[in-house]
Parts: C-alpha cells; sequence; structure tokens
C-alpha cells in the first residue's frame, strides 16, 4: 500500500518541480520584456508554483523511509 502511495507522491512531486522551473523560466522571460501584466502574473504563477512544491516535497518525506535531502 505504501509503495503505490510514495510513487504518487513522487510523482505528485517531480510535477511539482516541473512546474516550478517552468514558471520561473516564465518569470525571467517577463523579467526581460518588463512587461508589468506580465510580471504579476508570473509572480502569482511563481508562488503557486512554490507552495505546491512543498506541500508535494512533506507529503513524499512523510512517506519516505530517508530523509528527503540526504
Amino acid at each position: 500500500m505504501f509503495g503505490l502511495r510514495r510513487a504518487r507522491a513522487a510523482m505528485r512531486l517531480d510535477a511539482a518541480n516541473r512546474a516550478f522551473t517552468k514558471a520561473y523560466a516564465a518569470r525571467i522571460a517577463a523579467e526581460r520584456r518588463r512587461d508589468c501584466r506580465d510580471l504579476h502574473h508570473t509572480r502569482a504563477a511563481l508562488q503557486r508554483a512554490r507552495t505546491e512544491q512543498v506541500a508535494a516535497e512533506l507529503a513524499y518525506a512523510a512517506l519516505s523511509p530517508k530523509p528527503l535531502h540526504a
């Protein structure tokens, strides 16, 4: 049972990491263009992606037998 939960948590963490990377790249591109409206949207997306990333890390760490960053 824990194997399936751990696999789901690992997939969620991987997806969260990819979403954060994508949001960060969009933020850097908006900063280069100096687009104020796009800066606001990318900032919000970056915050949501980071929140999801932290939640996914905690969910994975709760099911993992060893520390996440060991």
